[in-house]
């Protein structure tokens, strides 16, 4: 999860306290009808109706595909069982399930969602509450890590270094600002996982097994991690650290100098369509030994 106050875009949101409705049973004379419990209780799931939930902005839609079933959601409860004072009364506790989520498409800048959820409150006899019930029409419905969205990615940048030297390679957290300035480090993000990391398709003289995460040990958190453990300042952070890392590579030695493939696995909600069409994992490549170019070099095009 993203810490407190923040969210990417397609992470599931769960309540910070379960919406609930109490409904009051009222006699003619706008009394509460006491004896509206047990066997005169009538509300049940299937007399609710309409149960919708409500983004604002309305774009990205918002997806609610993971919450519970409305036959058994709301969680109706007729408190004159509990407690013959309250007879006449129910709450209706609205469960998460796996959470709501807004889908990803275009990149967006950051906003605040506000999310109101809304009911027709009606019983089996078809009376019925001034409808549609709205929670959160205000402030919105609370959640865990807050209604700010924003749209992320993980990023991995290719690296060039000394086959003698541990390698650095640029493995962060990030999120769309704007047009202008497009995707930036989110140094706010101090609790998204790590991702586990792939090494493949190696370029002789490098081989698999001559280079490793420098890591808490192995496997460690990025899955390739070294034999020999690395000072806990230096190895590969467990969760992202001003949405860093430290994704470094031991050197692989003298004579073993070459290219590899570099794979975070991220989750759903911090892939990127990096090469257009579906989003995908990021990728890199680590080179070792291998000459990148003069430094004042801007721009190289082979014309043939």
């Amino acid at each position: 999860m993203a810490p407190f106050g923040f969210s990417y875009l397609g992470q599931p949101l769960t309540y910070t306290v379960p919406p609930v409705l109490t409904v009051t049973a009222l006699s003619a004379t706008g009394s509460t009808a006491r004896n509206y419990t047990g066997a005169l209780f009538k509300l049940t799931n299937s007399t609710l109706t309409g149960r919708t939930y409500t983004p604002t902005p309305v774009s990205p839609a918002l997806d609610s595909s993971g919450l519970p079933s409305t036959a058994a959601d709301p969680a109706i409860s007729d408190l004159g069982l509990v407690q013959p004072t309250l007879s006449g009364q129910a709450t209706l506790t609205f469960g998460a399930g796996t959470g709501l989520l807004f889908t990803r498409g275009a990149a967006v800048a950051p906003f605040s969602a506000n999310i109101s959820l809304s009911i027709n409150v009606i019983d089996s006899d078809g009376v019925a509450a001034p409808n549609p019930v709205v929670f959160g029409s205000v402030s919105g419905i609370g959640f865990s890590s807050s209604a700010t969205q924003y749209d992320g990615r993980l990023a991995l940048r290719d690296a060039v270094g000394s086959e003698l030297l541990d390698l650095p390679m640029a493995l962060t957290a990030q999120y769309y600002l704007n047009t202008t300035q497009g995707f930036t480090t989110n140094t706010n993000d101090s609790c998204t996982v790590a991702p586990s990391i792939a090494l493949s398709n190696f370029i002789l003289p490098l081989i698999s097994g001559k280079t490793c995460v420098r890591d808490s040990g192995s496997p460690g958190a990025s899955g390739a991690g070294c034999a020999v453990a690395a000072p806990t300042l230096t190895a590969y952070k467990a969760t992202a650290s001003s949405g860093n890392f430290n994704l470094v590579f031991a050197a692989p030695g003298s004579g073993f100098n070459g290219t590899m493939t570099v794979i975070g696995t991220a989750p759903a909600w911090l892939q990127y369509a990096w090469t257009g069409g579906a989003n995908k994992n990021p990728t890199g490549i680590a080179a070792f030994g291998v000459f990148s170019g003069q430094a004042s070099r801007v721009y190289q095009r082979e014309v043939y």
